[in-house]
């Protein structure tokens, strides 16, 4: 059950009935159109049907409180989404919420959010609502999360970054990221950046009834700076969540508390799997802290490995990181990590969008080396012209459906002038072998 919902964010893909605006200097009396856009959400929302999608304009929108109560359908949800290539900023002004909502099949992208005291988005019913790509930051979610869901049902995040979250640099609370609550269930969180949640865990599970069937992967967590510094708590009887393929970079120097995964429910259907666990100035048997019967297997910890992980396929390596000191968490060529995780069928893609697996098996972490394959054959799907090398003064002319092969080891990569303008399908090791197929072509 748990990796059908994995499967979200491509079922509701917008197919929009029509496109209106927003903007700072808008004006609600106004058209919606990308020439006289409206200037708050709430005349989108009285305007919106399903399949509409609302382009925001780039600037500030100061004392935004929403609440969402209409819907779209699954195949065409309401969509509120960054005017491409700018940036909206909502800032809350000292207000508790962003959005509040109860309406199903929403989708909020590209938004930047800060200055609320409680959440930046607070669902508290309904399902199917996406938050992606959004930059939320300086939220002081006193007691929530900056995401919070309650008695919801069906949430994708992902992409987003979260930084600098609570109310307290020095002091232990229960301020979060991303707040699971209130028999909240079939929820994905994956491929987001987690920075410095500074009054409690990033991602918390809790509060009857219990949140349930959560999938938390390809996430990264930079936790550096705080009281408390961590990663995943599960709690209060939550159960089915499965946290696989993250990387928990965890600085307890100054801190109170410091952990990767805390697991403290005891149904023994909770399961850490593939996790990249690099602590420095706390001791790793806080990595992962295993009361109940839940499992933890594939894992990597450095500088040692936690005790509390029995897993026979779990190991203590430095993980070599492309760029520790500069939190590049990608694998170094030579990392220990690349082909050590254990195969899930169901997760097609790292947190960079790259195909898992690449090479002989999964990598343990949130990001997939791609230093193994040293040639490509693919077809050209755009008909635009390619380059050759990052200079791109080597330029060709490839027809539409013209198959490609290169050898990585003797020339630089042919890349297209627009995303998609080349699709890669077979890959080769050094030794002429096949390897996995990275995508299918057309």
């Amino acid at each position: 059950m748990i990796f059908k919902i994995a499967l979200l964010g491509f079922a509701i893909l917008p197919v929009s009935a029509a496109n209106y605006y927003l903007a700072p200097q808008g004006a609600d009396n106004a058209a919606g159109s990308i020439n006289a856009p409206w200037k708050n959400l709430d005349q989108a929302q009285n305007k919106m049907g399903p399949g509409d999608t609302v382009f925001v304009r780039g600037g500030t929108f100061a004392g935004v409180n929403l609440n969402w109560t209409k819907s779209g359908t699954a195949g065409k949800p309401m969509v509120i989404k960054a005017y491409p290539k700018e940036t909206p900023i909502f800032t809350g002004s000292g207000l508790n919420y962003f959005v509040q909502s109860t309406g199903q099949y929403i989708v909020f992208d590209g938004l930047e959010i800060s200055g609320y005291t409680r959440s930046a988005f607070n669902p508290t019913g309904g399902g199917f609502l996406t938050i992606r790509n959004c930059n939320l930051h300086n939220i002081l979610a006193n007691e929530y999360g900056a995401i919070t869901p309650q008695n919801c049902h069906d949430i994708l995040i992902e992409n987003n970054v979260f930084r600098e979250m609570g109310r307290s640099l020095d002091q232990t609370l229960f301020d979060h990221a991303v707040y699971n609550a209130a028999g909240s269930h079939d929820i994905v969180i994956r491929n987001n950046l987690f920075m410095n949640s500074h009054g409690g865990p990033a991602i918390n599970h809790y509060h009857t009834p219990s949140p349930y069937n959560v999938l938390i992967c390809n996430n990264v967590f930079i936790m550096t700076l705080g009281a408390e510094r961590s990663g995943v708590f599960v709690g209060d009887g939550a159960h089915d969540v499965k946290v696989y393929n993250n990387t928990f970079y965890l600085d307890g120097k100054g801190a109170t508390k410091c952990y990767g995964v805390h697991f403290n429910s005891g149904f023994g259907t909770n399961e850490a799997v593939n996790n990249l666990f690099y602590f420095s100035n706390w001791p790793i048997d806080d990595a992962v802290i295993l009361p109940g019967n839940d499992k933890a297997d594939y894992n990597l910890y450095f500088p040692a490995k936690d005790a509390d992980d029995a897993g026979a396929h779990s190991f203590a390596a430095d993980p070599l990181f492309a760029d520790a000191a500069g939190t590049d968490l990608h694998l170094a060529a030579s990392s220990p990590a690349i082909n050590k995780g254990m195969t899930l069928p169901s997760f097609a893609f790292d947190k960079d969008g790259n195909q898992r697996p690449i090479g002989g098996g999964f990598d343990i972490g949130a990001y997939e080396s791609k230093d193994g394959i040293t040639g490509i054959i693919g077809r050209w799907a755009s008909g635009k012209r390619a380059s050759s090398g990052s200079s791109r003064k080597s330029r060709v002319s490839l027809e539409k459906g013209s198959l490609i092969f290169f050898d990585r080891n003797k020339s630089p990569a042919i890349q297209g002038t627009e995303p998609g303008g080349f699709d890669a399908f077979d890959t080769f090791d050094a030794k002429g072998g096949r390897l996995p197929k990275l995508s299918e072509p057309e």
